[in-house]
């Protein structure tokens, strides 16, 4: 992992689009998800009234084509996911009881062999975050090995927000 580079990209906030940003930053942090995992990163802004995604980015076609599906579908889903811890599983984030319940989870990630999430977030003290999610093969926790780093760099996504 080439923390510098990660980091570096992080603050690029001179990008002239938010996709742009997004596209600069995905490459750099996806190796914390694992070796394998495919990335998906967005810009939302959530209230009251829900969750709305601005700009979005990912390093794989599928997981990201899933992830729009599912939020079309489901979206009290991804409410209470962004909602959430820095640094957790979906499954953590909603219960495993509402989470093995999710149709729209199952009918969009499964198929492409994700049983679960591991989300990275970072929020701006208001309605304002970037996501960065990657899909799991199994249901499962965040370990303390995967959270410390995920968490570092969700610092840094606060600070340029």
């Amino acid at each position: 992992m080439d923390w510098i580079s990660a980091v570096e990209a992080i603050y690029q906030i001179d990008e002239p689009s938010h996709e742009r940003w997004l596209r600069s930053i995905v490459d750099p942090i996806a190796p914390l998800f694992g070796s394998d995992m495919h990335v998906v990163v967005s810009l939302f802004h959530m209230n009251e009234r829900g969750l709305r995604v601005f700009a979005a980015s990912h390093n794989e076609a599928a997981t990201f084509v899933a992830t729009n599906r599912m939020s079309e579908q489901e979206p009290g889903l991804l409410v209470k996911s962004f909602g959430g811890a820095p640094v957790a599983t979906m499954s953590s984030h909603v219960g495993r009881r509402a989470f093995r319940r999710s149709k729209a989870f199952a009918r969009n990630f499964h198929p492409i062999g994700h049983s679960d999430a591991l989300g990275l977030l970072a929020r701006d003290g208001g309605p304002w975050g970037v996501c960065l999610c990657s899909g799991l093969p199994a249901i499962r926790s965040v370990t303390a090995e995967e959270a410390v780093p995920l968490q570092r760099i969700s610092a840094h996504i606060h600070a340029a927000l």
